[in-house]
């Protein structure tokens, strides 16, 4: 980033404890997780309110679940995250 804060929700949101921001990174992930898992199969996307239940990641739910403002624990719902949706860091 120009002003030379980090760009990734790692260190732009969660090593603030940005939890809004930490969980909308998480589920923009999903989404396009799920988009990825789609393509895969072959199926096209023309409803997204069903999109992550189709790409069979709803398990992400428990993710944003249990994100809360004690210090390490949004760094650890992206690995968590990450984990369920099978992201490499």
């Amino acid at each position: 980033m120009p002003d030379g804060q980090p760009s990734d929700a790692r260190g732009a949101h969660a090593a603030r404890g940005h939890l809004t921001d930490t969980a909308g990174a998480i589920a923009a992930a999903a989404c396009q997780c799920a988009h990825a898992v789609l393509v895969a199969r072959g199926e096209w996307v023309t409803n997204e309110k069903t999109l992550v239940d189709r790409a069979g990641l709803r398990q992400v739910d428990d993710v944003l679940a249990g994100l809360t403002a004690e210090p390490a624990r949004p760094a650890s719902a992206l690995d968590q995250a990450a984990g369920t949706l099978g992201v490499a860091d």
